[in-house]
């Protein structure tokens, strides 16, 4: 046998000397195997394809790995049945290695991959769809819709992941009907429909299961379905689930509609911390505007509310009517406005609370100890001057 080198091969390869090329594959040395595999599928055509399907039988592991890779580069119709049987190796490298020789087939290799999801193997049943996902041809959107009714449950959330990955919105009533096993994929490949997935999600806002709820209101949310804002504010006031009336929440402050936001703020009673983020998503123009005027409510529970709210949001603009209320007749408010003021943490604000110098003030600098929560450090220098003096003064 010749002793071939790298340099040797790369010579063979100029010269489109396919059987000795062949010979190489043959070499002693791994590395000297592997390369001639790769080498060859520069070449194309059948008798460099089925040299290079010999070498899946091969002990050492790069080897093989390097037969997959060049098969696909060869592209070959004949070597799609062998590299379909190293889905089922035992070395997950090799598992990839051939799926992604399958993918770069493309078009060519879709009739043989479904002939092969009748396999008895749900490993490669599985690896199947995630190829025929990643393929993305509209004639693959039959195949991965059988595979949902599949009997076993990795085929089932493969499938749902390929046709996400498709983004065909003739899948969306058959993902809406797998919301109910597999929510999070489900949704998210109903979010990969885009627009189009906007009536099956609203459909399933009362289905009987809280994790479908959930799931398809943070669909929504993603999706910015604005036609959904009426139905999740029903969802966030009266479901009976937290978790739900979260999700709705967290939805609502995604699309951003400034029509949620009196039914947020009223939210605050209940999910306070989700209700507060959202109303912080919305349009800060409006949603400040809106909870600095209920500053002024006539109830103090309210102003105690807006007042919490505005610090959860942390802009800027509503330091001038927080500043107000630290005279209000109401402790409890004081105290709200001071830890909003302290969690904005501006150099503005910041001196207004040391100015003041009331126990709501310098409480508010111990928000650690009071509320569990810690307010954003001063991070310029005048900011830390202020903070120095206060403690000082404290």
């Amino acid at each position: 046998m010749n002793h071939y080198s790298k340099e040797k091969i790369d010579k063979l390869v100029r010269e489109r000397n396919v059987d000795e090329l062949i010979e190489a594959l043959q070499d002693r040395r791994t590395t000297i195997r592997s390369y001639a595999t790769r080498a060859i599928a520069n070449i194309k055509g059948k008798k460099s394809a089925r040299a290079v399907e010999r070498l899946l039988a091969d002990p050492r592991r790069e080897v093989v790995l390097s037969a997959c890779e060049a098969l696909g580069r060869i592209g070959e119709s004949d070597s799609i049945p062998a590299l379909i049987e190293k889905l089922g190796s035992d070395r997950k490298s090799i598992q990839n290695a051939a799926a992604n020789s399958l993918t770069q087939m493309g078009k060519n290799a879709v009739s043989q991959l479904a002939v092969a999801m009748l396999d008895s193997r749900p490993q490669i049943r599985a690896l199947i769809a995630t190829i025929l996902g990643n393929i993305g041809k509209p004639d693959v959107l039959k195949i991965l819709i059988v595979s949902l009714e599949d009997n076993n449950k990795a085929v089932r959330r493969a499938a749902i992941t390929a046709l996400g990955r498709i983004g065909d919105s003739s899948s969306a009533e058959e993902l809406t009907k797998m919301l109910g096993e597999f929510p999070d994929e489900a949704s998210w490949s109903l979010e990969r429909l885009g627009k189009s997935a906007i009536p099956h999600l609203l459909s399933t806002l009362h289905d009987r299961r809280k994790r479908v709820r959930a799931s398809s209101a943070k669909a929504l949310g993603r999706l910015r379905g604005k036609k959904a804002v009426g139905k999740l504010i029903d969802l966030m006031q009266d479901d009976s689930s937290i978790v739900v009336r979260r999700a709705a929440a967290w939805a609502l402050g995604e699309i951003g509609d400034i029509l949620a936001v009196i039914p947020l703020l009223r939210a605050l009673t209940d999910i306070h911390e989700s209700a507060a983020k959202a109303l912080g998503k919305l349009d800060n123009k409006h949603a400040v505007s809106f909870l600095c005027k209920h500053l002024e409510n006539d109830e103090e529970y309210f102003r105690s509310l807006a007042a919490w709210a505005l610090g959860e949001i942390g802009n800027p603009q509503a330091i001038p009517a927080l500043a107000k209320k630290l005279d209000d007749a109401d402790p409890e408010v004081r105290r709200k406005v001071a830890v909003a003021l302290a969690r904005i943490g501006t150099p503005g604000a910041l001196e207004i609370l040391m100015v003041k110098d009331t126990p709501e003030t310098r409480q508010a600098f111990n928000m650690e100890e009071v509320l569990g929560v810690t307010p954003p450090p001063p991070t310029d220098r005048k900011s830390k001057k202020w903070l120095e003096k206060w403690l000082e003064k404290s």
